[in-house]
């Protein structure tokens, strides 16, 4: 046992051995401190927990931080907190006034400020609100056979104030005694002080979800855990630089979304390369997962625990999903861990470049799932039973009041995929409306112009060769089209894309009809309609022809794209909407309503997506010349052709300047991202 009196070798290793631990970086101190402890105090557990207001109502709470498992856990030995539950309210303790009952036995050592020592099951249960959120976790189910015995002491700042627990149980000898006490006080203010810092400057720790929380590796030595049970470390091999990471890069996003996100590694149309698993996971599309296997990383991570996960209507609207480079650290990081059911393996037979694309293809996948189109079949099968239905029958009310009503209901709606059938007998008072673009989109909402139905709508929509209008001349634009043209089977004469940009529609010479429409906008950057239905009367049959029309540009021009797709569309045609826009827009109702318009949202790919997006790559070799125009290839320092290559930050933030002026087609792609 150590003797911690002045002066003694014990003491004089001990304080070095916190010297060493404290120059490690913050997240990895932690969990090298909870198994110093543990050895040092000869335990089987050790738990850290820090005091945080980021939880529920605010109150005060200590929250896990760090943890060690016992010997041959059959989790290994790092302690996960999701194993207890993603909210974080599951994996914290509520530091409560002195006259009410604690909230366990960490949270009475939090409240009260003294330790507690106890040996042995029987005396442990006999505590009032003994039971912690990990037994069951720790001990395996059978804490009465196997707890020993369980010492916790509070960490106090420099003024007194409680900022920590930490406890240890299962000593070897099977109590705890005055010097073990003693010791873990010496370890506990070990790290006080910067933690003190951390919340007399406002920045207490945020709860972490261990799984989803990755870091930047910036040095080549690095070790890594080997029991990485459930999980994988991903090495980095390709990414594709989307439109919304430069937003980030150039700080184009909400002033909200900014503060509350950067710093922020970017990226998320990623391959990788399998560096190290533990155990037989499985791939969802494949065998065993494998060291050096060539993977898509699905940037998309629910929670799997809502009714929207649990149900049929996809991952992608999961309102508490985290997604890399938005609430969650991107790929461009050398290595980090990733969870097993989150990655794809890509055949030998394809090259990796082309399966960069399966994550922005996956948004189209998605969009094509829910209209119902069918692989090969030249047609599409909506059927609105999936969508649940809210009819408003009083749009006559002028003014804003539908966009108040529609906001207020979308807003608290928990599950996505809403229809809400908008009806009126007075059509003549009908106007323009502004809803909320972001609602309409993220929760996949749709609406439906049917003025004369007191009922519900026909459930099934078929429609056999149809006749659709793409908006958007850019990436996604073009992988639509060549989805519709190599998979689904829809004939060039049946699909017109439209954009301003003549060197890219050029691209879709063999995909699609093409109608340039930057000579028939006015001045003030509005389309003139007059001219464009004379376009289409020339060239595309009557106005009204199309049977659906996809929107894929978003802001700033979303607002003109629907007023035209509601001139050219047939009675009764769809708008898909697939172009994003944080701003609200207007909708021109009395049209919606004349024609019987549906206009849907969709947000993002589903699982589902992801796969059948990968297999297309893999299983359609006609798609594969096609994505090679989308490929950015450059011209490097040493002269040869190729990808972009990461050797700096500097390296880097080149590469993403380049990405936001970029105005060629395609995208970008950095390969081999070295440490940075």
């Amino acid at each position: 046992m150590a003797n911690l009196e002045s002066g003694s070798l014990e003491k004089r290793l001990f304080e070095k051995s916190i010297k060493w631990l404290k120059s490690i970086e913050r997240r990895d101190f932690y969990q090298k401190l909870v198994e110093f402890c543990a050895s040092v105090l000869e335990s089987d557990v050790c738990a850290l927990y820090v005091k945080t207001t980021q939880i529920g109502d605010g109150s005060p709470r200590v929250c896990l931080v760090a943890g060690k498992l016992p010997k041959n856990h059959p989790e290994g030995q790092r302690m996960d907190p999701t194993k207890v539950g993603r909210d974080p309210k599951d994996h914290s303790y509520k530091i409560t006034n002195k006259d009410e009952d604690f909230d366990g036995i960490t949270g009475r050592i939090a409240t009260t400020g003294k330790p507690e020592s106890v040996i042995g099951y029987v005396n442990i249960s006999g505590i009032a609100g003994h039971i912690g959120r990990f037994n069951n976790y720790v001990w395996e189910r059978d804490e009465e056979n196997k707890f020993k015995c369980m010492l916790g002491v509070p960490i106090h700042s420099e003024v007194g104030e409680v900022i920590g627990v930490v406890k240890v149980e299962n000593h070897q000898s099977g109590k705890y005694k005055k010097e073990d006490e003693l010791l873990l006080s010496q370890i506990g203010s070990a790290i006080a002080s910067s933690l003190s810092d951390l919340i007399s400057a406002g920045r207490e720790l945020k709860p972490e979800i261990p799984e989803y929380e990755y870091t930047l590796i910036r040095s080549a030595p690095k070790s890594f855990e080997k029991n990485i049970t459930g999980e994988v470390i991903i090495k980095h091999s390709m990414t594709a630089i989307c439109q919304s990471d430069t937003y980030y890069f150039e700080h184009r996003k909400s002033r909200k979304k900014l503060d509350e996100r950067l710093p922020l590694v970017l990226g998320h149309e990623t391959t990788g390369e399998v560096y190290q698993v533990v155990g037989n996971n499985k791939y969802l599309n494949s065998n065993v997962i494998q060291q050096g296997h060539k993977v898509v990383v699905i940037p998309l991570i629910p929670c799997r625990t809502c009714d929207v996960c649990k149900g049929t209507h996809g991952e992608n609207y999961c309102p508490s999903s985290r997604f890399m480079a938005s609430n969650a650290p991107g790929s461009l990081r050398t290595l980090y861990k990733y969870d097993p059911r989150l990655i794809l393996k890509i055949s030998d037979q394809i090259s990796e470049e082309y399966a960069l694309f399966t994550e922005p293809m996956s948004c189209i996948v998605q969009m094509l799932i829910e209209l119902g189109f069918e692989e090969g079949g030249n047609t599409f099968n909506l059927n609105m039973a999936p969508y649940g239905m809210h009819e408003f029958s009083y749009f006559h009310v002028a003014g804003d009041s539908f966009s108040n009503i529609f906001d207020t209901i979308t807003a608290e709606e928990p599950i996505p995929r809403k229809l809400f059938v908008l009806t009126n007998s007075h059509k003549s008072k009908v106007g323009t409306y502004r809803i909320k673009h972001s609602n309409l989109m993220s929760k996949g909402l749709g609406l439906l112009g049917d003025p004369n139905s007191e009922s519900n709508p026909e459930e099934k929509k078929i429609v056999r060769a149809p006749k659709i209008l793409i908006m958007g001349g850019g990436t996604m634009g073009y992988l639509l089209a060549l989805l519709l043209s190599k998979v689904y089977k829809i004939e060039r004469e049946q699909i017109v894309v439209t954009g301003r940009d003549t060197s890219k529609l050029i691209k879709f010479q063999y995909l699609a009809t093409r109608h340039p429409i930057g000579t028939y906008m006015t001045n003030d950057g509005k389309y003139d309609y007059n001219k464009k239905i004379a376009l289409d009367l020339e060239n595309a049959g009557n106005p009204g022809s199309y049977d659906l029309v996809f929107e894929c540009v978003g802001w700033p021009f979303v607002e003109q794209n629907i007023e035209l797709a509601l001139r050219v569309l047939k009675d009764g045609g769809i708008i898909a909407m697939e172009g994003l826009a944080e701003q609200d827009i207007e909708i021109d109702f009395k049209k919606l309503l004349e024609k019987r318009i549906f206009i849907k949202g969709f947000y993002r790919g589903s699982i589902e997506a992801y796969m059948n997006s990968l297999r297309f790559i893999e299983e359609y070799k006609e798609i594969r010349p096609f994505l090679e125009s989308l490929i950015d290839n450059v011209t490097t320092i040493n002269g040869q052709t190729g990808f972009h290559k990461v050797t700096s930050e500097q390296d880097l933030e080149g590469i993403f300047n380049k990405a936001s002026t970029k105005k060629a087609f395609g995208r970008l792609v950095i390969s081999r991202l070295t440490e940075v």
